[in-house]
């Protein structure tokens, strides 16, 4: 049959959708007998393609019709699980003076080990997940420079020089700032994606100063390095994305 609407190219409507009369949504188009074509065309898969009718909003109907559903994410869990957590300081001595006292190079370096158990409710149709993480430098002041390595599919304890599925390093990431991601999972996925990774995070800083011992006099070195993990999830169909969701920890 015919709707008595045509688009630019003299083809009507009922020659691009379904005309089954399972539609469900409201346009703001009416055929002759005032039945919205909202609730009368339906398609079976997105048209993502403009057919030339825009309803008052400006958003053409084949963009519109259709019971593919938008993606979203819901229930997100982040369970993170730390192993180890250490933070040593280690002082190198370049002059030793008498009555000036020592010049020297203090480095304090965080290490962390621990796993995270991960995912959300995928919602929408034929979607997509994704997994990443990036390193954090916190607000000490001093850039810093590291390594993330990860682990897929395993809570065992990673290692800086084994044990890896990814790893990668970084050098003078700013403070407050985060640094290159690794990037864990992309793929199809069910209603409920899911994943358990075990990482190892490292960072360091340096500070020069003058003092007796390690007693610094003209310059306050860092006491600690504050370093963090921030965890990555999103959720996106041919309709757009929701946007990456962050959750962050912080280790000291």
């Amino acid at each position: 049959m015919t709707s008595n609407y045509q688009n630019n190219a003299g083809t009507d409507l009922d020659n691009i959708f379904l005309a089954n009369g399972s539609g469900t949504w409201t346009l703001g188009f009416q055929v002759a007998g005032g039945q919205d074509l909202g609730r009368r065309y339906l398609t079976s898969a997105p048209l993502y393609q403009t057919v030339g009718y825009q309803n008052s909003a400006g958003t053409d109907i084949g963009n519109i019709c259709g019971n593919y559903q938008a993606a979203s994410m819901s229930n997100r869990y982040d369970n993170l699980v730390t192993q180890n957590n250490d933070l040593g300081d280690e002082i190198d001595y370049t002059d030793d003076d008498p009555v000036d006292g020592n010049a020297y190079k203090k480095t304090s370096t965080r290490s962390v080990q621990g796993y995270i158990v991960c995912g959300c409710t995928a919602n929408g149709t034929s979607c997509n997940w994704g997994l990443a993480i990036r390193p954090l430098n916190g607000n000490s002041g001093y850039s810093t420079s590291g390594c993330l390595a990860y682990r897929d599919n395993s809570s065992d304890k990673v290692t800086y020089f084994k044990n890896y599925t990814q790893r990668m390093k970084w050098t003078d990431l700013s403070p407050n700032s985060e640094g290159a991601p690794l990037n864990i999972y992309y793929g199809g996925t069910d209603a409920h994606p899911g994943r358990t990774f075990s990482f190892y995070l490292e960072a360091s800083h340096s500070a020069y100063g003058w003092g007796y011992g390690g007693t610094d006099n003209d310059y306050s070195p860092p006491t600690t390095c504050s370093l963090g993990l921030r965890v990555y999830q999103i959720v996106e169909n041919k309709t757009g994305r929701n946007g990456w969701w962050a959750k962050d920890f912080w280790f000291g």
